[in-house]
């Protein structure tokens, strides 16, 4: 059976420990992230913990509503046991009776058409780096090599830190106006997430810097078991002359080359960056984003 949870009453280290044993686990979905990333998110948890799906809910026009919160791609069902679309059935329209609007997206392991809801499929990219770093570079399409080569010769070099700051700062600065959805909460919520992280030793901070020590690149690693996670960068406007994202990658794909560990783009449906990923020998792999909407009327056209 299954049972919607009030997050007071979740009990957190169950639910810790059958993420640590789920089959489809990700970083996203362990308590300590979901207070992060969204504070108060409930549960539906069947039986005693043998599935579960956080909740991430919030409040607007005096209706509840479940959306995805920003720095977490993936969430749905999580279980230590095959996930059948008629399980995830059963928490949608739990879901749907308490919620009249749902946007979200669920994980490699939820991919089925459900009913009550209109849904898009999301890219994802992803490099296995459990080979050398030479078989790993075969990968990488003929352009991208002669860019990695470039980047090479326009004396860049790699810092690793802990300021996390600066990163955020050249991201507002080069593609703050673009992405006006990010609003200053969510870069303090990034903030706190990745030091947190890095606390953890869970996270790592990369710089690019030219041979003047100015930073080109930052950006987020999360690091977890078995995959790390390309979570956020910035740059500024001359990291595109001197191949600095290349640079990046390059260097960060041969540093954990070798190790039974995936490497995660984060994933987009913009093309151009899609390509990007691609050039690096990464592999597509899909999941879905969810929509349903029965709010009333006047409140739909309110969202338009």
């Amino acid at each position: 059976m299954i049972n919607y949870i009030k997050h007071k009453d979740i009990d957190r280290i169950k639910w810790d420990a059958l993420i640590d044993r789920a089959l489809n686990k990700n970083i996203y979905v362990y308590t300590w992230y979901l207070d992060l990333v969204c504070a108060g998110w409930d549960a539906m948890i069947e039986d005693d913990y043998v599935s579960v799906m956080p909740v991430t809910k919030g409040r607007k026009f005096f209706f509840n509503y479940v959306y995805q919160p920003m720095f977490t791609q993936q969430l749905g069902v999580f279980s230590d046991k095959v996930i059948t679309q008629s399980l995830v059935d059963s928490f949608l329209k739990l879901l749907i009776k308490k919620f009249n609007y749902i946007e979200l997206n669920l994980n490699y392991s939820n991919i089925y058409v459900y009913e009550g809801f209109t849904y898009k499929e999301m890219i994802n990219y992803e490099i296995d780096l459990n080979k050398s770093f030479l078989e790993i570079k075969k990968g990488y399409k003929l352009d991208n090599r002669w860019q990695v080569k470039k980047s090479h010769l326009n004396n860049l070099s790699i810092e690793k830190t802990k300021e996390v700051l600066p990163t955020i700062v050249m991201f507002q600065k080069n593609k703050g106006h673009i992405y006006t959805n990010i609003k200053q909460k969510n870069y303090d919520t990034l903030q706190k997430l990745t030091s947190s992280l890095i606390q953890q030793n869970k996270a790592e901070v990369w710089h690019v810097i030219d041979e003047k020590g100015t930073v080109l690149v930052g950006a987020f690693f999360f690091i977890f078991q078995d995959r790390i996670v390309f979570s956020f960068s910035g740059r500024t406007e001359e990291a595109r002359d001197k191949k600095a994202m290349y640079f990046l990658c390059d260097n960060v794909l041969e540093e954990y080359s070798g190790k039974n560990i995936l490497f995660d783009f984060a994933g987009s449906n913009d093309p151009g960056v899609g390509n990007f990923y691609k050039s690096f020998g990464a592999e597509e792999k899909k999941y879905l984003r969810i929509t349903r909407n029965n709010l009333p009327f006047y409140i739909k056209w309110l969202k338009r």
